[in-house]
């Protein structure tokens, strides 16, 4: 599923091993809606979030940055990072199709258009395959010539070499009901802030506990999880 939304992540620890282990540390919130209108009352309630979590916000101006920088959301990004969330710019890239010099392009234009308020990127509709690590290692490379994060979203299981390429990896992101038969690759060796999961049409918050309890079993510390399906809205599991 294409994201037109937001997502999270963070780092383990020592100490009580039920604090570490049984604790969500991010989240990675995909809010694609545009931030004054009709879904402003969204953007009013994250602006007011109390949370002890980490906070990463994936913004969408036009499937990327738009054509140009738009007030209104340099205004909502000022907010973000006034609250010292972590703001992430939107970048398709076709599963690995898409000319890598269109994606530098995009980096280049959400920085032109918001500076240093732009704290990384998230690339969205991300191949899993081997054959193109080298897309997105050339990719990796260029954001982090701009000492920026980079976010991958393959949606799915992903070989352990590409964490050598982001900060996070969404290795899941589908509905509940495909959430509760998923087999998570072995991911104990990673930073579990690092592993992140999206879980859309939660019906409640005993399931979301549910959902919680098997992400933090498969060490994905960071996680968003929505009542519909649309990135349009705010997640009502989130504190």
């Amino acid at each position: 599923m294409a994201l037109i939304v937001l997502f999270l992540s963070a780092c383990g620890g020592s100490g009580n091993s039920e604090t570490t282990s049984r604790d969500i540390k991010a989240y990675l919130i995909p809010l694609y809606s545009y931030p004054v209108g009709s879904y402003q009352s969204e953007w009013e309630r994250l602006y007011q979030l109390r949370t002890s979590k980490r906070v990463f916000v994936i913004v969408n101006v036009s499937n990327g940055p738009g054509e140009e920088k738009d007030l209104n959301f340099e205004n909502a990004i000022n907010h973000l990072k006034s609250k010292g969330y972590k703001v992430v710019g939107y970048i398709a890239t076709s599963y690995g199709e898409k000319d890598i010099n269109q994606v530098k392009s995009e980096i280049d234009s959400w920085l032109e258009f918001y500076g240093n308020k732009i704290d990384g990127f998230f690339l969205d509709e991300v191949s899993n395959r081997l054959d193109k690590y080298q897309y997105y290692e050339n990719i990796s490379r260029y954001v982090r010539s701009k000492d920026k994060l980079i976010i991958l979203n393959p949606g799915t299981n992903t070989p352990l070499e590409f964490f050598n390429l982001a900060d996070k990896i969404v290795v899941f992101e589908n509905s509940t009901s495909a959430f509760f038969s998923f087999i998570y690759d072995d991911y104990r060796r990673t930073n579990p802030e690092r592993v992140c999961t999206i879980v859309y049409d939660v019906a409640s918050r005993e399931e979301a506990e549910r959902i919680k309890a098997k992400s933090l079993e498969n060490n994905s510390q960071c996680v968003y999880l929505l009542q519909g399906d649309s990135y349009f809205v705010l997640s009502q599991y989130i504190d």
